[in-house]
């Protein structure tokens, strides 16, 4: 995860620097993307936030639940627009009003007989609602 989110933020920089916009524009847009950048990784790749998903469960009737750094069990539904690749798979959980929460999962956080049942499922269109 780590790796996947310094080569977005680092495209994101690099196009940033390649742009022909004026020198404040930049600088602001470059301090907004490090910030956001600091802030996504200490909540997906560092998981030290209070609010970080450290696990994801999902029981029968299509409950699911995801647990966070606090030690909070929170019920989420799936979101349509989850998506599903052998290399990168990404889940939209919708919570609360205003509350969105998304997972990426790499081949290797899971055993690889869990996640071709949940790419074979979201591609079937059986979990999204």
């Amino acid at each position: 995860m780590r790796y996947l989110l310094l080569v977005i933020y680092a495209g994101g920089v690099g196009c940033l620097i390649a742009a022909d916009l004026l020198a404040w524009a930049v600088a602001v847009i470059g301090i907004a993307l490090i910030w956001h950048g600091d802030r996504q990784w200490h909540l997906h790749a560092c998981l030290d936030r209070p609010v970080s998903v450290v696990g994801v469960e999902y029981h029968a009737d299509d409950e699911w639940r995801i647990l966070t750094r606090d030690g909070a069990i929170r019920p989420v539904q799936l979101g349509s627009s989850s998506f599903a690749h052998p290399w990168l798979s990404v889940l939209v959980f919708r919570g609360t009003p205003g509350a969105a929460r998304t997972v990426a999962l790499l081949p290797d956080m899971s055993d690889a007989g869990s996640l071709r049942r949940l790419r074979t499922l979201l591609r079937s269109g059986v979990l999204a609602h």
